[in-house]
């Protein structure tokens, strides 16, 4: 990757143009990490670029991004620009190509505001990124405000970096991200889904989740979670939102966006539904309320189908869980086929660590889960014995809520292991239609 993109540069310098790595890979060498993520900043225009490389498409033309594929790989190489107004918030009104200092004085923070010559290997600095780097400070390019009503995520943005680059804070930077923490609700759903996905799945996630509380911007994009910070939990003296951040840091460092997302929301309807019963708080059925409200967020940050619902069965279910070995048989082994069954054994051990540090009962549940499905008693190993069809023949009984009502009984002595065989089913099924046809024998 890295080869490629300088030789890429090469090509460029050679016909003339400058070219530089830009941004975020520039931090990144300048803090010792090795970034894959390479952007490259070029003199050329969209139209030289095209010209010099076989294989480019205009992206972003307008912007002055193209994109272009070499070895395999694919870049975006962006001409110098500088942006007129921000009548939107987002975009800027117009852009203008121009050299590599207005194109660094135009972006957000001065750590992502550096250049990198990878042939002569030589920095760009022209609003002392390096030394906030060195120094550890996360400072916007120029004026806070200014820099903020250009584009309102760059205040997602802002917390996202302090905590993954471990920074703080610059200047007055923390009073302009409260002062403007209302614009956020202002940003595209699926812009702001996407910066939260990043803080979620990076290890700094806790400092960014309670920064983003400090500051009052949880209260704009999360509301359902803000509001766990005033709700007491059970028993002990610590609220929800406290309770819900140890969770997520029980779960490993490297782990999948839904789950974070499902921890996060897993009791969000405890702020509904908190009752107080002699010393201890109670919340009764609180998980149907996390599964509703995990709806409305997820559907509100445009999530996919896919991903609405397997949060929002986590949420339903982690309650349950905990009295799968109370269940009968059957309903014990058809809740563990459940596909996202092993997910929802993650959530609990997290919940359960995080509330009293003994995560003994899910280690029992999950050792009888293993053991099924080792076993292959889970249903997904054994077909259904007699379908609607034939159901429908042994019986001579028209479609309808009989033939459902025979299917799932037939289906519940199978899973219990009553019933092994096709013969045994047609058996069964005969002495199910002579019972009701003669009550009184």
């Amino acid at each position: 990757m890295r080869q490629t993109a300088i030789a890429i540069c090469r090509k460029l310098q050679d016909a003339g143009h400058e070219a530089l790595f830009a941004g975020g890979v520039v931090r990144d060498r300048l803090l010792g990490k090795e970034s894959d993520d390479i952007d490259i900043a070029t003199s050329a225009t969209p139209e030289q670029i095209e010209a010099l490389f076989d294989k480019s498409y205009a992206i972003g033309k307008h912007f002055g991004v193209v994109l272009i594929e070499e070895n395999n790989l694919h870049f975006e190489i962006a001409t110098f620009r500088s942006d007129g107004g921000y009548s939107d918030g987002r975009r800027p009104d117009a852009v203008f190509f121009t050299n590599k200092k207005e194109d660094a004085l135009r972006r957000d923070f001065t750590c992502n505001a550096l250049f990198w010559d990878p042939i002569a290997e030589q920095i760009y600095d022209y609003v002392n990124g390096q030394q906030d780097i060195t120094d550890g400070i996360l400072r916007f390019v120029g004026d806070a405000e200014t820099r903020i009503n250009e584009d309102f995520l760059r205040i997602l943005r802002a917390v996202r970096f302090k905590n993954t680059l471990g920074f703080a804070y610059g200047d007055k930077l923390e009073t302009a991200l409260q002062k403007h923490a209302s614009l956020v609700g202002q940003v595209a759903a699926e812009r702001v889904k996407a910066e939260l996905e990043k803080m979620l799945l990076d290890i700094s996630r806790i400092g960014a989740i309670s920064d983003l509380e400090r500051l009052k911007i949880l209260s704009i994009v999360l509301p359902e979670v803000a509001a766990l910070r005033q709700i007491p939990d059970a028993h002990r003296d610590r609220d929800v939102l406290a309770h819900t951040l140890d969770c997520i840091e029980f779960l490993p460092a490297k782990n999948d966006a839904i789950l974070l997302w499902a921890l996060l929301l897993h009791d969000t309807g405890k702020a509904e539904t908190l009752t107080r019963k002699g010393d201890r708080n109670h919340f009764p059925q609180h998980e149907i309320a996390s599964e509703k409200i995990a709806k409305q967020v997820t559907r509100r940050l445009k999530f996919s189908r896919f991903e609405t619902d397997k949060i929002a069965w986590l949420c339903k279910q982690h309650i349950p869980f905990y009295q799968t070995l109370q269940m009968t048989r059957s309903h014990r082994l058809h809740f563990f086929d459940h596909p996202f069954f092993e997910d929802l054994i993650r959530l609990c051990r997290c919940d359960a660590l995080a509330d009293d540090g003994n995560d003994s009962l899910v280690q029992q549940i999950e050792a009888e889960y293993h053991a099924a499905r080792e076993s292959r008693l889970l249903p997904q190993f054994h077909p259904d014995l007699l379908d609607g069809d034939a159901i429908m023949q042994l019986t001579r009984l028209a479609a309808g809520s009989k033939i459902g009502e025979l299917k799932y009984t037939l289906r519940q002595e199978q899973i219990a292991g009553n019933i092994t065989t096709v013969e045994a089913a047609e058996t069964w099924l005969k002495q199910q239609i002579t019972s009701e046809e003669n009550p009184s024998e």
